[in-house]
């Protein structure tokens, strides 16, 4: 009888650790996930920014090479 009760002990015991095992795994794995996806946001904000970035230099230029043809021909 003794050893029936340890044997179902160690059961329940083995099927709580299994149960925390398989928690921490999807808990890092959804960390991972969401870890992955925040970076790649990162990228594309920051290839976004760039790109307006120089969108804006560009306009700058071309509104500077407008305002330069205008005070030439006012001359």
């Amino acid at each position: 009888m003794k050893k029936l009760i340890f044997l179902l002990v160690a059961l329940a015991a083995a099927a709580v650790a299994a149960v925390v095992f398989w928690r921490r795994k999807e808990a890092t794995e959804l960390w991972d996930s969401a870890r992955d996806t925040a970076s790649s946001w990162g990228e594309t904000a920051a290839s976004k920014a760039k790109e307006v970035a120089d969108t804006v230099g560009e306009a700058a230029d071309t509104a500077a090479d407008a305002a330069k043809k205008a005070e030439d021909a006012a001359e």
